[in-house]
């Protein structure tokens, strides 16, 4: 292998190497944030809509609680809402049929929740420390999943830009640094000839 290709090599092996744990960070901290932030979204959605409906379901207005639903369901976040009064009872209910027919299953991380293609929460509807029922809620993490995919093929895309400029300037400086070892070595020949006024 050629002095010349094994310059070009390891300033793109040491380029490419820190371009990967630059990428795998950055892919990293913004799956972990996209994540972070929709947990937040859910909590607050789950704790707003609570509070909206705990006159409702305290006086018994089932259609109130279904126009607060059908409110709350133009959020696309929003799969489903289910509204239970103290004894479990359903007082009412909306949203995709497929979600609301599931078993209920808040699960334990964002991963279970890919798994089942939704994450469920609930909020217990509790006024002056009496317990008046639940809100059960069904989120869909589409916008969360589209926001990292997006997010991955567009540090994906400039990782392989940033590839090709290596590859490129690589080219570039292993020329430059050969062409002049190419010099001295001609030159150190001269000299080795007896050729002693070479500059």
């Amino acid at each position: 292998m050629s002095l010349k290709l094994k310059t070009i090599l390891g300033i793109a092996a040491i380029e490419i190497a820190l371009l990967a744990i630059l990428v795998l960070t950055s892919l990293g901290h913004l799956k972990s944030s996209n994540e972070e932030l929709f947990l937040q979204r859910s909590a607050i959605a789950k704790q707003l809509f609570a509070t909206m409906v705990s006159d409702p379901v305290i006086s018994f207005d089932l259609a109130t609680l279904d126009s607060l639903i059908a409110n709350a369901l133009k959020n696309r976040e929003i799969l489903y809402i289910r509204v239970r009064d103290a004894n479990g009872r359903i007082l009412a209910v909306g949203g995709q049929e497929a979600a609301l027919k599931a078993k209920f299953n808040p699960p334990r991380n964002l991963d279970e929740a890919r798994a089942i293609g939704r994450f469920d929460v609930s909020q217990a509807l509790t006024v002056a420390g009496k317990d008046f029922g639940r809100v059960e809620m069904g989120m869909s993490l589409a916008n969360t999943e589209t926001a990292i995919a997006s997010a991955k093929k567009w540090l994906l895309s400039l990782s392989l830009i940033e590839v090709m400029l290596v590859a490129l300037f690589s080219y570039v400086i292993g020329n430059m640094v050969t062409r002049r070892i190419g010099t001295l070595q001609q030159a150190a020949r001269q000299v080795a000839n007896g050729e002693f006024g070479i500059q």
